[in-house]
């Protein structure tokens, strides 16, 4: 039985400030009764279904989230809080986490990861990356849906800490690590990498820092009901909403470290970074931290069809309470 998957709710304001504060006040005003300027907003503390908060993304981004959050899907505070919400504009829906028993996790045999730890956001450094991915080779050029696979880590400056990693974040879904990192990893016995010198803007290497470079690409995940297609910034993407699914043959034959052909998110074409069982419990074993961590399903297995099940009640929720607002890869 899976543990319990759980989703956010996502409200992003629109154009300016006070276009972003003018869309949100509905909202505050029928699901928190609170003061919009202050971060944590209570319509009633004794009640589990009515408090959120509210956390300010940038001048015109606002993400609205239950407090405690996220919510579990079929729990009856996800359904009271989207009855609340109803038809309210400008809100979207995004899976954050599927848990599994310990049990399940020895069952799961690839993994997907993605940062906690950023990159801090440099103008200059954004520009450099976008020039550098947009000039970059696709991996599967002759797909419908190509893959850019990151070959260089540049930064301003860098220092990581021990046992972390450090992923670029905006544009770019590619990791970084210090050398007592990148040593468990050439002593691993793990395959499908290569460890390369980060980069700073101006050609020099960044000393005892290493970028992990993965040249492989997993096949195509299965295509079920989690599957996104669009384009963003006339790059076309198939993106996953939630985790990603593959047959058993293609499982099988994953190694160590892949990218999926699937875009982590509407940007600049990247994939999602796929790992094996071998990874997570080295990562596990030597206290490594900052990887968000989650599974990836194999067709026909129990977790698989437990997982599709509640992603359908899910997506059914969304089409009563919110019938136009959507569910995102993100």
């Amino acid at each position: 039985m899976l543990k319990g998957l759980d989703v956010k709710l996502i409200y992003w304001g629109k154009d300016n400030a006070y276009e972003a504060d003018k869309y949100a006040r509905p909202f505050e005003e029928r699901i928190l009764k609170g003061d919009p300027t202050v971060d944590i907003l209570t319509y009633n503390k004794n009640n589990p279904y009515e408090i959120a908060r509210r956390k300010r993304l940038s001048d015109h981004e606002y993400e609205f989230s239950p407090y405690p959050d996220p919510m579990e899907v079929g729990s009856d505070r996800l359904k009271r809080y989207l009855e609340l919400t109803a038809d309210t504009p400008g809100m979207e829906f995004l899976f954050n986490e599927v848990k599994l028993t310990a049990i399940e996790q020895k069952e799961v045999a690839l993994f997907s990861v993605k940062g906690v730890k950023q990159m801090p956001f440099d103008n200059d450094a954004l520009d450099e990356r976008i020039e550098y991915i947009t000039n970059e080779q696709f991996a599967n050029p002759n797909d419908p849906y190509p893959i850019v696979i990151p070959k260089k880590f540049i930064v301003k400056s860098l220092n990581i800490k021990t046992n972390r990693f450090v992923f670029y974040g905006t544009w770019i879904n590619a990791c970084a690590m210090n050398k007592t990192v990148a040593t468990y990893l050439q002593e691993s016995g793990l395959r499908g990498f290569d460890l390369l010198p980060v980069e700073k803007r101006k050609g020099q290497c960044v000393d005892n820092h290493f970028f992990l470079h993965i040249p492989n690409l997993m096949p195509p995940a299965f295509q079920d009901c989690t599957r996104e297609e669009g384009i963003e910034d006339e790059c076309k993407y198939l993106g996953i909403k939630g985790c990603a699914s593959y047959t058993k043959e293609a499982v099988e034959q994953a190694l160590d470290f892949n990218y999926s052909r699937e875009a982590v998110g509407p940007t600049y074409c990247m994939g999602e970074i796929v790992v094996s069982k071998q990874f997570v419990e080295l990562y596990k074993e030597k206290k490594l931290r900052d990887m968000k961590i989650q599974p990836i399903f194999t067709i026909g297995s129990d977790l698989y069809n437990e997982y599709i099940e509640q992603y359908m009640a899910f997506e059914k929720m969304i089409k009563e309470y919110h019938p136009n607002n959507k569910i995102v890869v993100l």
